[in-house]
């Protein structure tokens, strides 16, 4: 929930302050528009699932799971999940990041912060629910898992 609420925002803000409706309307905001392109791109890279974000985490509780069940449809599903995520998000963040903006005129400056600080509290939220998910999950499985099933089952 926090990757995607962050990546909405982020990209309302680059609609709002650039127009950009389109992934090429993105050339060149990353420096233009860096709070915001930083908090477009930890969602994104969540998505894909790089660590130490949280959708690294949430995706290999989950194989482990389904590789200890043996649901290998499961497993190829996360498995593709994880690479579609990155053949579209890294064309974003390459045309953010590596694109310059072109002929067309650009403002420099960040979204309005209506848009801009919750995007960045987001991603925030993120990267601390990556880094600290080992108690957190502990936490919510002691408060809402039997004790029987909250060992989580080793991938070997």
């Amino acid at each position: 929930a926090c990757m995607k609420a962050c990546l909405f925002l982020a990209a309302e803000g680059f609609r709002m302050r650039a127009g950009a409706t389109a992934i090429s309307d993105l050339a060149g905001l990353g420096t233009r528009m860096p709070w915001n392109s930083a908090a477009f791109a930890v969602a994104a890279l969540s998505m894909i699932g790089l660590p130490p974000f949280a959708g690294f985490f949430s995706k290999l509780y989950l194989l482990q799971g389904a590789v200890a069940v043996q649901a290998w449809p499961m497993v190829a599903a996360l498995i593709a999940s994880s690479l579609l995520s990155a053949l579209v998000f890294f064309r974003v963040l390459e045309r953010l990041y590596l694109h310059p903006a072109g002929d067309r005129e650009v403002l420099r400056g960040d979204a309005p912060p209506a848009t801009l600080v919750p995007a960045l509290a987001l991603a925030a939220g993120v990267l601390v629910l990556g880094l600290a998910n080992g108690p957190f999950v502990a936490g919510v499985l002691a408060k809402t898992v039997p004790a029987r099933y909250r060992e989580f089952p080793s991938a070997q």
